[in-house]
């Protein structure tokens, strides 16, 4: 039996009860513990207690491991299973016509170990006129192995009138123990050895490019080839962009924040990816394209609020919509997730100016890339992935 994990908690009540004494010594000035008060008696037997907890809750069982391997890996210890078998009635000739033999009913078969197993039916037998036998399947009160190998005349436990005989005439099987820590541990770590991060699907890329440090974000392109002018990682010489490459991934990182990610941290997580994939993948590693947004509006503030701070309040929200470390993030998910989304619609511009303190509405609002012209369209991204950034953020703000 694998020996159990322990943790470095204090069991020791003498220093619980110390730790106390000093904590109170500091919140309660002039306190001191005196041997007999009622406060010192009722301290020490409480650490005590709590010394008589921490000392059972310091010990893990290594069969904790179970819960890795189900949550994580898909990979459950075995639980004990009942044994089953077949259960023969034979119905008197005189039954009455429509008597029941419930399911449930429980009834003893004799086992190989001299004890008798308790066992129930699982489904209903209803009587045939005139008498005859029937099968019904039956399943160990109790799971484990005691259920297997029981067999022969079986004794009613629940009694229904009509029944002449009932036969277990094939030895029970199917029940099981449950795994021990030493069986589970044992396959855990035999299944690990063939569970190599191997990225298959897309969304699988960009979780192995997440686990390389420094990287903010990633998000895949399927079937996509870049360009070898788009400054990839691992791009043929001279290629082209290309859709519906077979077997091809591009992911496409940032670095923290959603900064640019420097060329070391690119190659870094095209060696993990190349050293990943599966043999005939495709897979390349290039950083999204930024544009600079500029927004100029006019909100009208809820009367009573001061002009700067909905001003101030309506710039933030703009900014934060633009971050390049949150754009296309869905609101709870993990961090450095990123669904692709390379258009800046003006209808979002007014949804978080809306968002602002103080805005009741959006008079007017229009946006472009810095150096454009402002209109009041949807502004498309660099392709294939771009990222915004704030440019200038102009909120004017009319009071009632």
């Amino acid at each position: 039996m694998p020996t159990p994990i322990s943790l470095d908690l204090v069991a020791d009540p003498d220093a619980l009860a110390d730790a106390a004494v000093r904590y109170l010594e500091a919140a309660i000035p002039g306190f001191e513990a005196r041997p007999g008060n009622v406060e010192t008696v009722l301290l020490y037997a409480n650490a005590q207690i709590g010394a008589e907890i921490v000392e059972q809750a310091s010990e893990i069982d290594p069969l904790i491991f179970s819960y890795l391997g189900e949550d994580l890996l898909g990979i459950p210890a075995h639980e004990a299973t009942e044994a089953t078998g077949e259960l023969t009635v034979t119905w008197a000739p005189d039954v009455m016509t429509a008597t029941l033999y419930p399911a449930g009913s429980l009834v003893t078969v004799p086992s190989p170990s001299g004890d008798v197993v308790a066992f129930q039916t699982n489904t209903d037998l209803e009587a045939p006129g005139g008498g005859g036998v029937q099968s019904v399947t039956i399943t160990a009160l109790e799971a484990g192995e005691a259920g297997n190998g029981a067999y022969g005349a079986a004794e009613p436990v629940d009694i229904v009138d009509g029944v002449d005989a009932l036969v277990v005439g094939d030895a029970t099987a199917g029940g099981t123990e449950q795994e021990t820590s030493d069986e589970y541990l044992a396959r855990l770590s035999d299944a690990l050895t063939i569970l190599a991060p191997r990225p298959i699907l897309p969304a699988d890329f960009s979780v192995l490019a997440r686990q390389v440090p420094g990287v903010g974000r990633a998000t895949t392109i399927d079937l996509y080839q870049p360009s070898t002018a788009q400054g990839g990682i691992g791009t043929p010489r001279g290629a082209s962009p290309a859709t519906n490459t077979p077997r091809c991934a591009t992911v496409v990182i940032t670095a923290d924040a959603g900064a640019v990610p420097p060329p070391a941290l690119m190659q870094a997580v095209y060696d993990l990816l190349d050293s990943s994939r599966e043999v005939n993948f495709l897979v390349y590693v290039i950083a999204p394209g930024y544009d600079a947004i500029d927004v100029q509006a006019t909100v009208r503030a809820y009367p009573g609020f001061d002009p700067a701070g909905v001003q101030a309040a309506a710039v933030a929200e703009l900014a934060a919509w633009l971050d390049p470390g949150a754009w296309g993030s869905p609101p709870g998910v993990t961090a450095g997730e990123w669904v692709f989304d390379n258009t800046v619609r003006l209808y979002e511009a007014v949804e978080h100016l809306n968002r602002a303190a103080g805005v009741h509405y959006v008079e007017t609002v229009q946006i472009r890339k810095t150096g454009g012209t402002f209109a009041t369209a949807d502004i498309a991204l660099k392709t294939p992935v771009g990222l915004p950034t704030p440019g200038t953020l102009t909120v004017a703000v009319t009071t009632p």
